[in-house]
């Protein structure tokens, strides 16, 4: 859902019928999702230092 310029994340989310535990899921997948990201980030960072030796 997207946040219109002006308006609180805190405002959307309390307009929403969502409970804490479906908060809490989507909250845990992002942060998965981040650390997986960080993991190929980081793998890539090596590949390319590797490359340009």
């Amino acid at each position: 859902i997207a946040i219109q310029p002006g308006q609180r994340p805190d405002s959307l989310i309390s307009s929403l019928a969502i409970t804490d535990s479906e908060i809490t899921r989507e909250i845990n997948e992002a942060k998965e999702k981040c650390r997986l990201l960080y993991e190929e980030i980081s793998d890539l960072k090596q590949e390319v230092a590797e490359l340009q030796q």
